[in-house]
């Protein structure tokens, strides 16, 4: 069985931490089985080295563990990474922890042995929040940006014909370049396409190629592994994939060099 996955088409990535091997071990690979990306780990400390040098959406966590236990692991997972959402796995006499550990942030827990069946809704749940939370955080980001496509002004017979255009470009999917002089309106016009098309929802992501260097521009745009170069401290994800099921925007594109264009 194939485990619902994001509008992205991107497996839910889960890692593991439990100390009892045969136990993670078999859960790693029944999990996979149903189309999860799963890691698994022997330990807190081990958790929290993983998630800085991957992203996963939800861990696993046993309670009980002999280098760290499982409430300060989480409370360590929140505080380091947000965004990340923590279900617990608890034996017999530590559910109160549990619940102590939901009010602290956790997603929610379940009882050693637990039912695939169960434990892949509560991980489908669990991503899926995960999901709207960082949706919405783009989505505040945008609404700062006070980007409506009613800012337009005006109803000559020009402008009405753009905003023609801009309705029937809106419905494609195909990539469009916008025209024009400086402060004539190219990014309002590139918001009220995305405003009008089926990505409305998701993000509308702008990157100024002018502001910054190529090397600095290529790192935005695609990301790094943490490692990758001398000063990359962590993972950093790139705007093509914050961007994915939106919309990215290149302001001044022309500035940009020809070989970074062509990637």
């Amino acid at each position: 069985m194939k485990v619902s996955t994001r509008p992205t088409d991107r497996p839910i990535r889960v890692l593991i931490a439990d100390d009892e091997e045969t136990f993670r071990t078999v859960l790693a690979r029944e999990l996979n089985d149903m189309g999860f990306e799963v890691r698994g780990v022997a330990g807190g400390a081990q958790a929290l080295a993983a998630l800085n040098d991957a992203e996963f959406d939800v861990v696993l966590l046993d309670v009980k563990m002999p280098d760290m236990d499982g409430l300060t692991v989480q409370k360590a997972v929140k505080e380091a990474h947000p965004m990340v959402e923590v279900i617990l796995l608890t034996g017999y006499g530590t559910i109160d922890n549990a619940i102590a550990a939901i009010r602290s942030g956790a997603y929610d827990y379940l009882t050693k042995p637990c039912k695939l069946e169960e434990l892949e809704a509560l991980l489908i749940k669990a991503a899926e929040r995960r999901r709207l939370e960082h949706r919405n955080i783009m989505l505040r980001q945008e609404l700062s940006r006070q980007a409506r496509a009613d800012e337009f002004v005006g109803d000559s017979p020009r402008l009405r014909a753009v905003l023609s255009l801009i309705a029937k470009v809106a419905r494609s999917d195909s990539t469009v370049l916008i025209q024009g002089e400086s402060g004539v309106g190219k990014e309002l016009a590139a918001r009220a396409i995305h405003n009008q098309s089926p990505r409305k929802e998701n993000p509308f992501i702008v990157v100024d190629c002018t502001s910054l260097q190529e090397e600095l521009l290529q790192s935005e745009l695609f990301g790094h592994e943490k490692g990758a170069f001398t000063g990359a401290a962590s993972l950093k994800h790139g705007l093509f994939e914050v961007a994915d099921t939106g919309t990215l925007f290149f302001d001044e594109i022309g500035e940009m060099t020809l070989g970074l264009q062509s990637k």
